[in-house]
């Protein structure tokens, strides 16, 4: 039996800091914490649209869009952030009460967050949709009558640049919701001029040619809309197979 050689390891490259005050400075630098608190904050800090049934909201979807997000940079829970937020507000003499842990919690599901679009000008788009598995059934239900078999799930509806990646709009419906019947909402959250748009077999439906605001060049016979547009995917990635029936395009 031959011997096996091990090959040595290289030595470990050893840097010897030179500009140790300059480093020492970097280090300290690193827990040093900035706040810039904008002049107009106490206009928005509080609540000021139309009433609604019930309870009326105290703080702004901005004051607690704030909060969640200094929540998130510095990891802490919705009782840290409102003891945090509380001590900058105090520090800065700044004269505004803070949301508390609860109105974080209730406000931050239902919160709205509109992401800003890198690109302003027309747009390729591809769409497509995958599952999403539900997990944690509860104990009581656990203990009770045991893990189901059969574990429901969800369907994640994105559509997306293929230039960039940018993920121009996004839906999570019910697993009984079909790929065609999401484009319409999916395309409402597009400001951008659709310049081509490509995806699947599923969605090669009458409902995604008739059902969308936008003009896009459709193929006289849905059924052909593969063999028609499928030079669009081959022009765009001349190194890939030609498409299948399955996929198709379609340009403006």
């Amino acid at each position: 039996m031959p011997k096996h050689t091990t090959t040595p390891s290289r030595p470990k490259t050893l840097y010897r800091v030179k500009n140790w005050s300059e480093y020492d400075k970097a280090l300290v630098q690193r827990g040093s914490i900035r706040f810039w608190i904008c002049a107009g904050l106490e206009k928005t800090w509080m609540h000021t649209g139309e009433k609604q049934r019930g309870s009326q909201f105290d703080y702004s979807d901005q004051a607690i869009r704030v909060m969640l997000t200094v929540k998130e940079v510095f990891h802490l829970t919705n009782r840290g952030v409102e003891g945090f937020v509380r001590s900058i507000f105090r520090m800065m003499r700044i004269n505004l009460p803070v949301p508390d842990h609860s109105t974080l919690s209730k406000r931050g599901k239902d919160l709205k967050v509109n992401l800003p679009k890198k690109n302003n000008r027309k747009l390729n788009i591809v769409m497509d949709s995958t599952g999403l598995k539900i997990y944690g059934e509860g104990e009581w239900k656990v203990r009770q009558h045991g893990v189901s078999k059969r574990r429901t799930w969800r369907k994640l509806h994105i559509g997306a640049n293929p230039e960039d990646g940018e993920i121009q709009a996004v839906i999570l419906t019910e697993n009984s919701v079909s790929d065609d019947a999401a484009v319409a909402v999916l395309l409402k959250q597009i400001e951008q001029e659709i310049d081509e748009f490509a995806a699947d077999g599923a969605y090669n439906k009458r409902k995604v040619y008739d059902g969308r605001e936008r003009t896009l060049t459709e193929c006289e016979d849905p059924d052909s809309t593969a063999q028609e547009c499928a030079h669009l995917e081959t022009r765009q990635h001349p190194s890939r197979a030609s498409p299948t029936r399955r996929e198709f395009a379609l340009h403006s």
